[in-house]
C-alpha cells in the first residue's frame, strides 16, 4: 500500500516527465525501454542497473533508485529532459 501511494504521489509529481517502462507502455505514451542489472561488487553489494537510452547503455544513479519494490514485478524508469529522474526496480531483479 505504501509503495503504491508513494508511486502515484511520483507520477503525479511528474505529470511531464517522459516514462520508460520494461514490460509494456504508461497510458500516456508507448515509451519504452531496455534494462540490465549487474552484481556489485563492494563489500556490501548492491545491484548495478543500467537502461538502454540514445542508443547506449546508461547507468542508473543509486540516489535515482527508489528503495522500495514495484508490486507488478516490471521495472520503472521516469525521465525528465532526457535525465533518469526516478527508477522502480523489480524485486528479485529481471
Amino acid at each position: 500500500m505504501r509503495l503504491t501511494l508513494a508511486a502515484a504521489a511520483l507520477a503525479a509529481a511528474l505529470s511531464t516527465a517522459v516514462p520508460a517502462h520494461a514490460g509494456g507502455e504508461w497510458p500516456d505514451g508507448p515509451n519504452q525501454t531496455q534494462f540490465k542489472v549487474e552484481p556489485g561488487n563492494e563489500k556490501y553489494p548492491e545491484d548495478v542497473w543500467y537502461a538502454w537510452l540514445k542508443d547506449q547503455w546508461v547507468r542508473v544513479p543509486p540516489e535515482k533508485i527508489v528503495p522500495d519494490f514495484t508490486p507488478d514485478g516490471q521495472p520503472y524508469l521516469f525521465l525528465l529532459a532526457d535525465t533518469i529522474q526516478c527508477f522502480v526496480r523489480p524485486k528479485g531483479g529481471l
